[in-house]
This record gives structure tokens, C-alpha cells and sequence, in this order.
């Protein structure tokens, strides 16, 4: 039900709109100093024996996978089926012919090799991996292989620990309506010593992907995302819309994210028109992302820019004239429905016009209430 998020939120949370801005300011402040946070984090996890590569997109990002599968001739790999991942497409790499015959994609087991996830955060001071899930398998994943190859990008930075425990708890209560998580892992590196658990070998992998060019047109608010999935519950348009769709899909959140991402790496983005947006309040994410407005912002900026076609021109230039006159408006309705079916070519979710039009029926219970005094 809209607005049960920042209900449930409420019972776990002394003052949850405080939070709120906390942790919408900590965004800003973390987009705001990226560059010496990377630093810092670069530091501290390769002080703890994790290897970290940087890639400017998910190809990129493939590549550096690739080459780690190569270097170690790993047979058995586990990828999770964390949505995060979805951003870098990791099915191009069984394309790969030297690939082919040393790589199956496989559930965790004994003989995996090497584990392959995504990091809900980063910790820059304590150089820390932090992965959460409900029901995939990257916390499993992370445990139980020989090597971990952690992908992230680089807008999950965040200062230090404490500042992971109040994200950790705003995505439980938003996202599930719980104080915490099922499976919540920190990675602090490889094992070291006499550890039984972790992965024996860390690899980190930090993605820009157009994001550094968003931060520096301060077209940046989309990156407060944490993830939390509570855009996609909050909606019930977007619930509806999708709700014969079968497989896993993205979040209003995401799919906007997908479109900005698009256009800082210069691909055409995904028509924004059909996407729901007015019923998702701000008060319902946990970072306050203003998701209506950004929505009707790329509506309108791919609006300007579209090629659109001569029966769509005049459809539009059309119902500009007619809907510049009330005698027009005010007109047959077979007439309406004409000009409509012409236009919408039969849209059977297009409602008919009928007859008096509402500025009939008020006009006449005005007459009919000065009749009465």
C-alpha cells in the first residue's frame, strides 16, 4: 500500500524523517568528495590484502573479469543473482571463445572456484566490502569460493562503519519492512592466518560508467539510490503495469537510472513516457529522492528531442486548436470519437466521449441553484 514504507519505518526508527535527511545529506556529501573517499578506500583495502582494478564501463568491467577467470584457469564460476548485477550484462562473457570450455555458471558449491557479486556498500576508512541480500545467493557466493570478485560502483562509497549500520537499517525497514536484512556479510579482505571463512582471494572491481560525468554536471540527485527496492513497493501503478510480467524487473528508480547512464555514455535511452511516477512520494524513499519530478524531467527533455512523426505532429498541433475553445470542446461527441479513433488508432483503453461534457452538467447545476434561491 503506498505510503506503508515510511509507516513500517516509523516503528523502527525514533524520528524517521530525521534519518531521512541524515542520510540524504550523507549522500551529498559522499558524491561531493568521491574522489578522496576512492582514495582513501583504495588505501585501506589493498592494506588488507584486496586486490582493486577500476573500470570506465561494464565492458570494461568484463574485461578485467575475464582476465582474472583466464589468470587462474577457473573451471566452476557462481555468479549471483543480485539485481545489481544486471547493470553489467555478465552473460556477454560466456561469448568468449577462450571462455567457452573453462567457465559454467554454477550455484555455490564445493568445487567453485571463483564467486562473482555485487556490494551493496563500500567503507572508505575501514576499507570494507559490505554485501546484503534477501533471497540471492551473494552472501553464500562470498563465503564459500576460493575467489571473490566484487563488483561496484563507485557511488556506494561510504565514510565509515557507523555510517553502513544506518544505511543497512533505513533498506530493511523501507525495502522489507523489517529492522534487518536476512544475510548481511562484511568482507574486510582475504583470509588471513588461521580464518576458516571468506575467500582466499579479493578482487575488487570499482565501475565509473558515466557516473563521474553525472556528479560533475550535478546531475546527481538518481545516485542518492541505495537500492532498497522501496520505489518499485510504493507504486502501485508500476506494480500493476508489471504485474504479468514473469521475470525479475527493475525498479522506477533503475529504470531512470538506466536512461541517465545512457546518455553520459552516449546510447539512446529508453523511452520514458509509459513509466509511472506521480504515485511514488518522496517520503516513501529513504533518501528522499524526488522520483516524480526526475521521471517528468526526462519526459520532457525526450519530448523536445524527439523525431516524432507527421500523424503524432498533428494530433498534437490538433488538440492544441481544439481544446483552445470551450464551443469546441463542448461539441458532438460523435464527433470526439472520431477525431479520437483517427488519432489513437482504436485504442481500446481510450475511454468514449459522451454527452453533456462536465462543463455542461456544471453549467446546468449553477442555473439550476440560481433557480432555486
Amino acid at each position: 500500500m503506498v505510503g506503508s514504507n515510511i509507516y513500517t519505518a516509523s516503528k523502527h526508527f525514533i524520528d524517521v524523517e530525521r534519518a531521512q535527511r541524515k542520510a540524504k545529506q550523507l549522500r551529498w556529501e559522499v558524491l561531493n568528495n568521491l574522489h578522496s573517499l576512492i582514495l582513501q578506500f583504495e588505501r585501506s583495502f589493498t592494506e588488507r590484502g584486496g586486490k582493486i582494478r577500476f573500470a570506465t564501463d561494464s565492458v570494461e568491467a568484463r574485461q578485467q573479469i575475464r582476465q582474472i577467470l583466464l589468470d587462474r584457469s577457473a573451471y566452476n564460476v557462481s555468479v549471483s543473482r543480485s539485481p545489481h548485477l544486471e547493470e553489467f550484462d555478465l552473460q556477454e562473457l560466456g561469448k568468449h571463445q577462450d571462455l567457452k570450455h573453462s567457465i559454467a555458471f554454477c550455484p555455490p558449491g564445493e568445487e567453485v572456484e571463483v564467486g562473482i557479486s555485487a556490494a551493496d556498500f563500500l567503507v572508505a576508512e575501514q576499507g570494507l566490502v559490505a554485501i546484503s541480500d534477501e533471497a540471492s545467493n551473494a552472501v553464500q557466493i562470498s563465503m564459500g569460493v576460493k575467489a571473490n570478485i566484487v563488483l561496484a560502483p563507485i557511488d556506494k562509497l561510504l565514510p565509515n562503519i557507523d555510517d553502513l549500520f544506518d544505511f543497512w537499517s533505513l533498506m530493511a525497514s523501507f525495502g522489507h519492512g523489517k529492522q534487518e536484512q536476512n544475510h548481511q556479510t562484511i568482507l574486510s579482505g582475504p583470509r588471513r592466518g588461521k580464518d576458516n571463512e571468506g575467500p582466499a582471494e579479493l578482487y575488487l572491481i570499482l565501475i565509473d560508467n558515466g557516473r563521474a560525468e553525472m556528479i560533475q554536471n550535478a546531475d546527481w540527485e538518481i545516485l542518492y539510490c541505495i537500492n532498497c527496492q522501496a520505489c518499485r513497493k510504493s507504486s502501485i501503478l508500476h506494480q500493476n503495469r508489471h504485474s504479468n510480467v514473469q521475470l525479475p524487473y527493475r525498479t522506477p528508480v533503475e529504470q531512470l537510472l538506466e536512461n541517465k547512464l545512457a546518455e553520459y555514455n552516449g546510447r539512446r535511452p529508453r523511452d520514458m513516457k509509459g513509466y509511472p511516477s506521480h504515485d511514488i512520494a518522496p517520503m516513501n524513499c529513504p533518501v528522499q529522492i524526488n522520483l516524480n519530478q526526475l521521471i517528468e524531467d526526462m519526459r520532457r527533455d525526450q519530448q523536445a528531442t524527439a523525431n516524432l512523426g507527421f500523424r503524432e505532429r498533428w494530433m498534437w498541433k490538433g488538440w492544441h486548436w481544439y481544446t483552445s475553445s470551450r464551443s469546441r470542446m463542448n461539441s458532438s461527441p460523435m464527433i470526439k470519437n472520431m477525431l479520437s479513433d483517427f488519432f489513437f488508432e482504436g485504442d481500446q483503453f481510450l475511454p468514449a466521449h459522451s454527452s453533456p461534457t462536465f462543463n455542461q452538467m456544471w453549467n446546468q447545476a449553477a442555473w439550476e441553484e440560481e433557480e432555486m434561491m
